[in-house]
């Protein structure tokens, strides 16, 4: 089966991740990746992008949930919504 490719910016997902106040290291911890990961993907690295799944993004936004700002989780709901075509 072909997997899914999600057309993601990273750096929505920085702007998130950085307004939680969590370094890459810590955020990484939490959601079950490594601070390496966490910063490809905000780099937009193509192999980093290429493979994130829709269960990293799930948990990437749970973890922002109670912690950025509500503009900057309705900018990253929004970007998905985009991404996903919905």
């Amino acid at each position: 089966m072909d997997k899914f490719k999600l057309h993601v910016d990273g750096k929505v997902l920085r702007e998130l991740r950085k307004d939680t106040g969590l370094t890459q290291a810590q955020f990484g911890a939490r959601i079950g990746l490594s601070r390496e990961t966490v910063s490809s993907i905000e780099n937009n690295h193509p192999g980093a992008i290429n493979s994130i799944t829709v269960q990293t993004l799930t948990r990437w936004r749970q973890e922002c949930e109670n912690k950025a700002s509500r503009d900057l989780l309705k900018r990253f709901s929004d970007h998905l919504r985009k991404v996903l075509n919905l």
